[in-house]
């Protein structure tokens, strides 16, 4: 790893991330990392870090007193991966990763 501590990224993801199994047309289904903040820089450090993803944006600002924001995705087999090494690492987010997991690989 490059750039930024997998313990970094963990507490990033933990506030600002989410894991999700994701429905294609067709039915096929495929995991997800997505991390959303108005600053690029930190989602920047997260994709440098793990050598995956993109960093998308800015997007908006929609409705009022908003800002435009960053989007960090991360798809398939890489989303795995990054979810997996930042296991150790998470609290409230675990749960969540630990139960999409069940669900995708049953």
């Amino acid at each position: 790893m490059t750039g930024s501590s997998i313990e970094w990224c963990a507490g990033f993801f933990e506030g600002e991330g989410n894991f999700r199994i994701n429905k294609a047309k067709g039915g096929k289904t495929y995991p997800c990392i997505q991390l959303a903040q108005v600053y690029r820089e930190p989602l920047d450090a997260f994709q440098k870090c793990f050598q995956a993803g993109k960093v998308h944006g800015p997007y908006g600002p929609y409705g009022t007193n908003k800002q435009p924001y960053y989007q960090f995705v991360v798809y398939g087999d890489e989303a795995v991966k990054i979810a997996n090494l930042m296991l150790p690492y998470l609290f409230q987010k675990k749960k969540q990763i630990e139960e999409a997991l069940r669900d995708y690989h049953s």
